[in-house]
């Protein structure tokens, strides 16, 4: 009976043990995975940043929103102007070393409570453009994004947004992107579901803008 006993608590505590190692591995995993998903969403941005003009920057940085739990978040926006095709020849101007910006490229997060940040890309009349575009931001920021008009591509960079900032300083020319990510009720800490969050930022120069 005493080995029996013994023999049962041994089990008990390895079974005890590798639960929650599993536990604990499958909540290292998630946590890997969203902050995967913050890098990837960010670093999908950073070629056409890098190569934009701050000539056509537009940066909304005043769209806040209740988060889940009540607390006021950034969900902020920006449009650039972008090119359809970089490996044309008529797309630049060779003698000025200038580009024919024919896309604007706006990028937002809606104001859910549980934020979806896209892309989507215009071509509005009147390319090749050299500002701002007019119809940034009142045209292009609807909280159902598939109700935006004329959007010529659409591409969902995440659907788990708390937070997203866009901060441009433009005496560097540089624009700084933060964006937050949550897992609702994704960590089990003492019988209780809390959740799991993960932030990435980066922060580019606009290459294409002449200095000032």
């Amino acid at each position: 009976m005493l080995t029996l006993g013994l023999l049962f608590v041994g089990m008990w505590v390895t079974f005890a043990l590798f639960e929650r190692g599993t536990r604990a591995f499958a909540v290292g995993g998630a946590q890997n995975d969203l902050a995967g998903d913050a890098r990837r969403s960010l670093l999908a941005l950073v070629p056409d940043i890098r190569l934009a003009d701050a000539d056509l920057l537009s940066v909304d940085d005043s769209r806040t929103c209740a988060d889940e739990a009540g607390r006021s978040v950034h969900r902020d926006a920006f449009c650039m102007g972008t090119l359809s095709r970089w490996d044309q020849p008529d797309n630049f101007n060779l003698v000025q070393a200038g580009v024919y910006w024919d896309t604007y490229s706006v990028v937002y997060a809606n104001l859910a409570p549980r934020g979806v940040l896209v892309r989507q890309n215009y071509r509005p009349a009147g390319a090749p453009y050299a500002g701002p575009w007019d119809g940034f931001p009142d045209s292009c920021l609807a909280e159902n994004f598939h109700l935006n008009a004329q959007v010529k591509s659409t591409r969902v960079l995440s659907q788990a947004v708390e937070q997203f900032q866009a901060l441009y300083d433009e005496n560097l020319n540089m624009l700084q992107l933060e964006l937050q990510l949550v897992d609702r009720g994704a960590k089990k800490v003492g019988g209780r579901a809390r959740d799991q969050r993960s932030q990435a930022s980066v922060r580019m120069k606009l290459e294409n803008t002449a200095p000032n």
